[in-house]
């Protein structure tokens, strides 16, 4: 969060304009808010504000392209979405049990995404499966799944496999470190 956030988050939570309230918010954010974390900066200082629009959730760069975002749209395809489920893998060893290294369970220390999708009454010949850095499309002539991935993965290094007793293809995609 940056200086342009926390004044556009005050904006939206205030009831009424005060200006003297304004003032007295303004310098406690500029004290003890999101910009006071990380390198110091001189005394008195403002921080640095872009000239995006406060109110933006997205940066620009974020939003992909027009044309990236057919991939999702299932409107010319009478196909049913595929039932799915989505996985962190990370490899914990007993170190990093027992003497507290610096791994934790959250997503962002996982080292894969495994996506489990259910391909009832198929076969393994009939599904096809198409995995990018970003995206993540698996389809038969009945069912089909595109999605954009939560975070950027070695596409090259991805794994699959097929239980055909249960009908579910599991994707196994190593998460790319250095891009994340």
């Amino acid at each position: 969060w940056g200086h342009s956030e926390m004044a556009a988050l005050q904006d939206i939570c205030r009831e009424a304009p005060d200006a003297g309230l304004r003032a007295a918010q303004t310098s406690v954010v500029a004290r003890v808010g999101p910009a006071a974390v990380g390198a110091d900066a001189p005394a008195g200082a403002a921080p640095a504000i872009s000239g995006a629009d406060p109110k933006a959730i997205w940066d620009d760069d974020e939003i992909p392209p027009e044309e990236a975002l057919s991939f999702l749209d299932a409107g010319s395809d009478p196909r049913p979405r595929a039932k799915f489920s989505m996985l962190y893998k990370q490899a914990v060893a007993t170190e990093d049990v027992y003497l507290g290294t610096e791994k934790t369970p959250g997503s962002c220390h996982s080292d894969a995404l495994v996506y489990r999708v259910e391909f009832p009454d198929h076969a393994l010949r009939e599904l096809d499966l198409d995995v990018t850095k970003t995206t993540l499309s698996a389809s038969s002539s009945r069912l089909r799944l595109a999605l954009y991935l939560p975070q950027p993965v070695l596409a090259d290094h991805a794994s699959a496999a097929w239980d055909d007793r249960r009908k579910l293809l599991s994707v196994t995609l190593p998460v790319d470190s250095d891009d994340w």
